[in-house]
């Protein structure tokens, strides 16, 4: 195909486009701005983009492109910055970002811009070869470390890059953590969080140094990255912590960013925090660390991510991975598994990732995952006939059960499964059941802040943006009943004992990589320690989703929500005819429901249903 330019006016827009989205906190739309510019036309989400990086060559050949960038001096340099920040964090278009790095140091030369400018679009493209090229980075160190500065501000942002892990020099990270730390009024956002940080793990370890950190991230500075989900700047710490055993200083920390209620002395609940994502896997609790003996815990951790993605048809990219599902995937289905798979594998890597068959996981009843991830440990759990730990999303201790369960069911007519549903909850509850039907935001609200109620049953559509944090995130009953995150952060009603809900919706379980975790999702958003979510992981089947619907709430008059949930697994795992049988002995008002499952020929056990069971607090 024969190769064309396009406008000064194109490029130009996409560069705005670019620094301006990334710097709202919208990396998904700065890399659909950096994927139009490297096609040399708009790109539309979910259509393949061909892109070259000749593209890069429009800077010198493009006249009026050359003269916008010398009468707009940050321009360039910024885009630059940007566009790597983007290839970084998303491991996107590797080939490009390689063959464009030598172009953009030229160019970075051929317009001279403010040092500062420069400075940010050298490290930049420094800190993604380290993380993916792996060929220019000490190249690129020493240029930034030999060029001539002339203001005190871009001399002490060099400093902070040079408290990095590109820095060789162990006595030379040292010092420069301490320069920046003396310096930290100079730097603002995500930089003066990192000089408090590097201070406190590298050098003083003192509390008072973690209570200075956590006031700057609960500052109105950081608003916009920790709402955006950009976190992974907390890492360092977060292993740091787990490594010193500071279980309580660990609670303190991410309890307060996510304004947990929970006493000073800590959780009375059993509780401990895993981390799997680090070179080794460990749990935390308050009284002791258990490290799992494994060799290549980093890199297992990697497969099971590009099992996540292959299993769910999503893309989480991880600093330096190479191989992470993307050539698999079927944005048709994105977020849903493949029909052809029953994610029998992905149970296995789980299980064999997070050592699941240890008792270990027994000894507690509260499990945070910090970073937070949604991988399904609980049904894993289930599958080998193992008690489970209620996933903590909220920090939070937990209130006790309600001697007696008041329900209000919300159902949506927009699901193929409203008139067995309704029939069912008439049948076992009666013709009075509190049943709503396609409920506004308004009454959605009221009901679960009903004091007089405790049990509630959602079923509806769920809808989770995969590809955008913090968008669209919603449940659906009607075209004229959206209920957005907004309303839902408010259903948070705390009741002297303790309130459950069944949220019967796709991806409702849902969340995202986070150091601040569990800061995303619907189950997550709801859940606290007064209130109980089950839900779902992923997208499942009506067939499935109306019998694991109307098992749980049948199991949760009488039980716990773990309980029900693992009751409900059980019974659902059963061949066809046997868990037909069981339902009926549970209940007669189950008949309608068994006639409505004998006409499917549908693999209800496959761990494609089954294991999207989660259930927060």
């Amino acid at each position: 195909m024969e190769f064309s330019y396009a406008t000064k006016e194109f490029y130009e827009k996409q560069m705005i486009a670019t620094n301006n989205r990334l710097a709202s906190g919208d990396i998904h739309g700065a890399g659909r701005a950096v994927f139009s510019f490297f096609s040399g036309k708009e790109h539309i989400d979910g259509e393949e983009a061909i892109v070259s990086s000749q593209h890069i060559l429009a800077f010198y050949n493009l006249a009026d492109l050359s003269n916008a960038c010398h009468t707009n001096k940050a321009l360039l340099p910024r885009w630059i910055a940007a566009t790597y920040r983007y290839f970084k964090e998303k491991a996107a278009l590797p080939t490009i970002a390689e063959e464009i790095l030598p172009f953009c140091l030229q160019l970075l030369t051929k317009f001279k811009a403010d040092e500062l400018d420069n400075l940010n679009a050298l490290t930049q493209m420094a800190f993604w070869d380290f993380q993916h090229g792996k060929k220019h980075h000490q190249n690129l160190q020493r240029i930034i470390t030999t060029q001539k500065l002339e203001t005190k501000t871009a001399k002490n942002y060099r400093s902070l890059f040079l408290t990095t892990e590109l820095n060789q020099n162990p006595a030379s990270i040292i010092k420069n953590i301490e320069h920046t730390y003396k310096q930290r009024k100079t730097f603002t956002h995500q930089n003066l969080a990192t000089t408090i940080l590097n201070y406190y793990c590298k050098i003083s370890k003192n509390p008072e140094h973690l209570e200075e950190l956590i006031k700057v991230l609960k500052g109105p500075n950081l608003k916009v990255d920790i709402a955006n989900g950009r976190t992974d700047f907390l890492q360092p710490l977060i292993v740091h912590l787990y490594e010193q055993k500071e279980y309580h200083l660990m609670l303190k920390l991410l309890g307060t960013l996510k304004n947990s209620q929970h006493s000073p002395q800590g959780l009375s609940t059993p509780h401990a925090f895993l981390i799997s994502n680090s070179a080794q896997l460990s749990l935390l609790s308050p009284h002791w660390l258990d490290i799992f003996e494994s060799q290549d815990n980093y890199e297992n951790y990697e497969k099971l991510i590009n099992q996540k993605n292959r299993a769910t048809n999503t893309f989480t990219s991880l600093l330096g991975g190479v191989e992470n599902g993307a050539p698999n995937l079927d944005l048709s289905r994105a977020g849903a598994p493949p029909e052809s798979l029953d994610l029998e594998s992905y149970a296995a890597a789980t299980i064999e990732h997070f050592k699941l068959n240890d008792n270990v996981y027994g000894e507690i009843s509260l499990l945070t995952l910090a970073p937070s991830h949604s991988f399904p440990i609980q049904s894993a759990l289930f599958s080998l006939g193992k008690h489970s730990p209620l996933i903590s999303t909220s920090l939070e201790d937990q209130a006790e059960e309600p001697e007696q369960k008041h329900f209000a069911f919300m159902l949506s007519t927009h699901t193929s499964s409203y008139n067995i549903e309704k029939e069912f909850i008439e049948r076992e509850f009666g013709e009075k059941a509190k049943i709503l039907t396609n409920p506004s935001p308004e009454v959605f609200e009221e009901t679960l802040n009903d004091a007089d109620l405790n049990a509630f049953y959602i079923s509806a559509h769920g809808e989770y943006n995969h590809w955008q944090y913090g968008s669209n995130d919603e449940i659906i009953f009607s075209d004229d009943s959206k209920i957005t995150m907004s309303t839902i952060k408010k259903c948070s009603f705390r009741r002297r004992t303790k309130s459950n809900i069944i949220l019967n919706i796709c991806d409702g379980a849902t969340s995202a990589i986070n150091c601040i975790p569990y800061s995303r999702g619907i189950a997550p958003a709801l859940a606290n320690g007064a209130q109980t979510v089950i839900s779902h992981l992923w997208p499942v089947n009506p067939v499935y989703a109306c019998s694991f619907g109307l098992i749980n709430i049948f199991h949760l008059k009488s039980v716990p929500a773990i309980d029900a949930a693992r009751l409900t697994f059980d019974i659902l795992k059963l061949p066809k005819q046997d868990m037909l049988n069981e339902i009926i002995k549970l209940s007669h008002s189950f008949a309608g429901l068994a006639t409505y499952l004998e006409r499917t020929d549908f693999e209800m056990s496959q761990f494609k249903n089954i294991g999207s069971v989660a259930i927060y607090s």
